[in-house]
C-alpha cells in the first residue's frame, strides 16, 4: 500500500569454487630399456579457483598402468627400526643388477618379525602410497604395512606371495586400505605398491615390512637366518592434498616398462574441483 510502489534491494555474491589446472595434458616418455626405470617428468598442477582446492586421489589407470610409476621418495634403508630381526647388505642380484639389496633375517624367538620406519604427518583424508621391491629367500612370504600412530595405534595393509606376486589384505580398516598392486620385476622381484588414506590429522605415517611364516601375521617361532630380500624402499605422501587458490603443486611420473612395445595409461586427478577426475595421457615405449 506504499506510494512508492514495490521496493528493490540489490543482491551481490561471489561464487567459490576450487580450479585445477594441469601444466601438460599429456606426458611422452622416450624409449626405455626393460626393467629399467626413466628420469620423472612432472605435471604441475594449479589452482586457478578462489578456493581451496583439496586433490583427494593420485591415482594411474588404463590398460598399461603397470608400466608406470608415481615419482616416489627413497626411504633409506639405514633409517629403519629393527624388531627382531637383522638387517645384512650386500646381497646380490638386486634389480638394476648390483649388490645394494638388504635381507631381512629373523633371530630365533617367537614374535612378529619386521622393520620400519616413521615417514611423515600426513592429513586427514589423503593418500600415502608405498613402493617396496622384494624377493624371496628362505621365507617366500611377505607384509606391507601403512600405519597411523593414535590412540589407538592402526594399521592396513597387504601380504604378498613372492613365489607369484599375488596379494591379499591385512588388517583393512583405520587408515582406509585405498589400493594395492605388484608388478613382477623380473630376477624372482616384485615391486609392491600399497595406499592407504588418512582418518585424522596430523598423524605420523609408519612403514612396517617383514617376513610372514603362513597367511596372516602375527607371532610365530623364528628361525635365525631365515628372511626376505628387500629392496628400492620409496613412498609418496599426496603433495596436492590442499592447494591455496593461486598456488601449485608437482606430480612426478616415471616409465618402467617391463615388456616391449607402446604403453599408454592415464595419470587421474580426483579433486573437489567441478571438473573432477582429470586425467592426462601417459605414453612410451618398452625397448626390448
Amino acid at each position: 500500500t506504499a506510494p512508492t510502489g514495490p521496493t528493490s534491494i540489490t543482491l551481490s555474491g561471489v561464487g567459490a569454487a576450487a580450479q585445477l589446472g594441469t601444466s601438460s595434458s599429456a606426458l611422452s616418455f622416450a624409449a626405455q630399456s626393460l626393467n629399467t626405470t626413466s628420469a620423472a617428468q612432472t605435471v604441475t598442477v594449479s589452482n586457478t579457483g578462489n578456493a581451496a582446492l583439496t586433490v583427494s586421489g593420485v591415482a594411474l589407470q588404463g590398460a598399461n598402468a603397470d608400466q608406470f610409476q608415481l615419482a616416489l621418495l627413497d626411504i633409506a634403508p639405514t633409517s629403519w627400526g629393527l624388531s627382531s630381526v637383522t638387517r645384512s647388505l650386500g646381497m646380490s642380484g638386486s634389480p638394476n643388477s648390483d649388490a645394494t639389496a638388504y635381507k631381512l633375517s629373523e633371530t630365533a624367538t617367537t614374535t612378529r618379525f619386521f622393520a620400519g620406519t616413521q615417514l611423515s604427518n600426513i592429513t586427514a583424508g589423503t593418500a600415502t602410497t608405498v613402493s617396496i621391491y622384494l624377493k624371496a629367500a628362505e621365507r617366500s612370504k611377505a607384509y606391507i604395512w601403512l600405519g597411523l600412530s593414535g590412540s589407538p595405534f592402526t594399521r592396513g595393509g597387504v601380504i604378498v606371495d613372492l613365489s607369484n606376486g599375488v596379494l591379499s589384505t591385512s588388517n583393512v580398516g583405520t587408515p582406509a586400505h585405498v589400493s594395492h598392486r605388484s608388478v613382477n620385476a623380473g630376477n624372482g622381484w616384485w615391486r609392491v605398491e600399497l595406499t592407504v588414506k588418512a582418518s585424522e590429522s596430523g598423524q605420523a605415517d609408519y612403514i612396517e615390512v617383514g617376513p610372514v611364516n603362513g597367511n596372516s601375521v602375527g607371532n610365530y617361532a623364528g628361525t635365525s637366518g631365515s628372511g626376505i630380500l628387500l629392496w628400492g624402499a620409496q613412498y609418496q605422501a599426496n603433495a596436492c592434498a590442499a592447494v591455496s587458490p593461486g598456488q601449485s603443486c608437482a606430480i612426478g611420473v616415471r616409465f618402467a616398462p617391463t615388456s616391449g612395445g607402446t604403453k599408454s595409461a592415464t595419470l587421474s586427478l580426483t579433486s573437489n574441483a567441478p571438473t573432477s577426475p582429470t586425467s592426462i595421457t601417459l605414453s612410451g615405449v618398452g625397448a626390448a
